[in-house]
């Protein structure tokens, strides 16, 4: 009997895939895990650069709200329900009085024709007019527009009410028509005007149809009114008109701005006696303001402590341990928040220079704290040094100015006189088309700069000289910095003469001119526009230590990657050389295993024999 040689089962137990598997995850945790996980190390600090970014961000948004919207005035009004008032920071304390006499409403008639919603207003190929005055004066009309529509088929009411208003939108006419019931199953055809003002007034409707629905207006005394009876005057348009003591002041809209210095005023209904209007320091506004800068200010710190830290009893640190990053950005913090306002040298400007100097002081944990008590009492006692902390735009008065009893009469520029104002590189020139009381000079000023976007506002200012009133104008930027001073002024008026030095380097001479600065400021960046600038330069831009830093990870990332690349193709050639081994022990498997056969069917062969 012939026995089989013991182990000639050959390979017959080899996995080669789960030996390849093994492999790759031995290479990958040698060659591929130090550089994920140093990738994984960059992206945690960079994620905690994102959010210190963000607090930043917000320290950044705090300071600017300072400068952009910090109120250094409030309002009190004795009937709120009469007007609305909004304060400016080139506002003056003090009580003012004024009574409202009308407010701005728009022209509004109703058609006396009345009809179906079925029934044909205009027949195709008729024409219905509406022509408007938008300078309805003395007792004619200056200007007018018409709205035309001609029907392409026959029109019902909904159809010609959406034709005169698109017409009116595309046209830029100040006009809005709708519908109105008046019966069961009847309407007629209402028209406004959509900007309020005396001004703006119905001239003529007509209608070519032979029907006629809803034609026939005329109003050829400037009166509201309809000559022909066709419609009714719901509302006419009127000014607004306020009174400050015997003076009546008239505007198209609702709106007065910088009637008083500094100070708007929307009107809202008709008063029998004078509304009291109350100026004051807005103290409150302004301490919260220094304490959500504080805030801010600490959350930045807080973020930096959550992220850049060492633990002494367990040795744990922070992402940023040791980031000399933290540390500039630490530096830089200490110096924004200890801005100093920027002035020229001999500036009159009287007021604190830096936030430490008003009850903020650095506590022994790296944060703003305030001394309540302390930061209580410069309010109290000095809030108009406070105040140059955060803007000290160029301010100019007249000194000449027109009585209390003259305002709305004497003429401050005549016909065809120029007022010219130069702030920073721009210049704004008015051109007298009538002759301009103070206050029509103001609107004068105000409409052009906005129009033109000249960073200046004017207003009139009441002052007490001797023992009567005068009112006069003041000139304020409203940007402030160097390139946005008043370098000078010129005027034909016999009231303001010629402004101001011919050097035009922005300081005063008092024998050339009739304006001077009030108070006198000159510098040239308040302490909280050197925070500004400084905070943008910390975050913005190439050179930003933020963006620096996030470049510089965001490098250590690349070549990681790079890195990671690269091991990964060695990993992948190994184990395809791998594979291509066992490929090879796997053919010798394959013949052992014939061999093994044949040798077995041999024995079996022997068997039999014996």
């Amino acid at each position: 009997m012939i026995t089989p040689p013991e182990g000639l089962t050959f390979f017959s137990n080899i996995d080669f895939q789960k030996i390849l598997d093994k492999q790759k995850e031995v290479l990958s945790k040698i060659k591929l895990k130090s550089i994920e996980d140093k990738a994984n190390e960059i992206q945690e600090k960079n994620k905690a650069i994102l959010e210190i970014q963000q607090v930043l961000l917000d320290f950044q948004t705090s300071i600017r709200s300072f400068f952009e919207e910090v109120d250094f005035y409030k309002a009190e009004v004795s009937n709120e329900g009469a007007l609305n008032v909004r304060v400016r920071n080139n506002a003056q304390k003090g009580t003012y009085y004024l009574e409202v006499k009308e407010t701005a409403h728009t022209q509004q008639i109703l058609s006396n024709d009345k009809v179906k919603l079925t029934d044909v207003v205009v027949s195709a190929g008729k024409t219905f007019k509406v022509t408007l005055a938008l300078d309805a004066k003395g007792g004619s009309y200056l200007n007018t527009k018409t709205i035309s529509i001609t029907a392409s088929n026959d029109m019902t009411l909904d159809e010609l009410i959406e034709a005169i208003n698109q017409k009116a939108l595309d046209e830029g006419v100040p006009v809005i028509a709708s519908k109105v019931k008046v019966e069961e199953d009847k309407y007629s055809l209402m028209l406004a005007t959509t900007k309020t003002g005396a001004k703006y007034k119905f001239v003529k409707i007509e209608n070519t149809d032979s029907a006629g629905h809803f034609g026939g207006f005329e109003d050829s005394n400037v009166d509201g009114a309809d000559n022909n009876g066709k419609y009714t005057t719901v509302q006419n348009s009127t000014d607004a008109v306020i009174k400050l003591g015997s003076v009546e002041i008239k505007n198209s809209s609702n709106e007065f701005k910088e009637i008083f210095p500094g100070v708007d005023i929307t009107v809202k209904e008709k008063t029998t006696s004078s509304v009291k209007i109350t100026i004051d320091d807005n103290k409150e506004g302004v301490r919260e303001k220094i304490k959500k800068l504080v805030e801010t200010y600490n959350n930045v710190i807080d973020s930096l402590n959550k992220y850049d830290y060492y633990d002494e009893v367990t040795g744990d640190t922070g992402p940023l341990f040791g980031e000399p990053v933290i540390s500039t950005i630490r530096a830089n913090l200490l110096d924004i928040i200890g801005s100093n306002a920027v002035v020229e040298e001999n500036s009159n400007l009287e007021g604190f220079k830096n936030i430490f100097q008003v009850g903020v002081y650095l506590g022994t944990d790296g944060k703003l704290h305030i001394r309540d008590y302390e930061l209580n009492y410069i309010l109290s006692t000095e809030f108009d040094k406070v105040k140059t902390l955060f803007r000290t735009n160029d301010r100019w008065i007249s000194a000449k100015g027109v009585d209390e009893s003259d305002l709305g009469t004497e003429s401050v520029l005549d016909a065809g006189g120029k007022f010219s104002v130069m702030i920073g590189a721009l210049k704004l020139t008015i051109v007298a088309s009538t002759d301009y009381t103070l206050p029509e000079l103001v609107r004068a000023i105000n409409e052009e700069a906005e129009k033109r976007a000249i960073p200046i506002k004017a207003s009139v200012v009441r002052v007490k000289e001797g023992g009567d009133y005068v009112y006069k104008l003041l000139l304020e930027g409203t940007k402030s910095g160097e390139d946005y001073r008043i370098k000078w002024v010129e005027s034909d008026s016999a009231v303001l003469y010629d402004i101001l030095d011919g050097d035009a380097t922005g300081s005063y001479d008092e024998d050339d001119g009739s304006l001077k600065m009030v108070p006198g400021y000159k510098d040239l960046d308040s302490a909280v526009e050197v925070m500004v600038k400084r905070i943008d330069s910390l975050l913005n831009g190439r050179n930003g230590i933020i963006n620096l830093i996030q470049d510089r990870y965001q490098a250590q990332l690349d070549i990681l990657k790079t890195q990671h690349e690269r091991a990964q193709k060695e990993i992948d050639r190994e184990i395809e050389r791998m594979k291509e081994e066992f490929l090879r022990l796997e053919k010798i498997k394959a013949e052992m295993l014939s061999i093994q056969n044949t040798l077995k069917s041999y024995f079996k062969v022997g068997e039999k024999n014996d």
